[in-house]
């Protein structure tokens, strides 16, 4: 097993990548943008916007869709 994080995911099965250095980068790459242009908050923003980091992980990573969006407990 290799030390880096990335890595252990793909090794446990748990989403599939080629290149999983390269796809962690990408994700934080669309979090710090997102972050900067919604600095004052994504509640003027359309739900896909606000959406957009985990949709870009679930396509990334090779997730359903909707598997990292929090379920609303009643």
């Amino acid at each position: 097993m290799r030390d880096h994080p990335p890595h252990q995911g793909v090794e446990r099965g748990e989403f599939r990548t080629e290149d999983p250095e390269l796809t962690a980068v990408g994700i934080l790459a669309v979090i710090e943008g997102l972050a900067s242009h919604a600095n004052p908050g994504l509640a003027n923003h359309p739900p896909a916007v606000a959406r957009l980091i985990a949709t870009t992980a679930e396509r990334e990573l090779g997730l359903p869709e909707g598997s990292l969006t929090p379920t609303q407990q009643s």
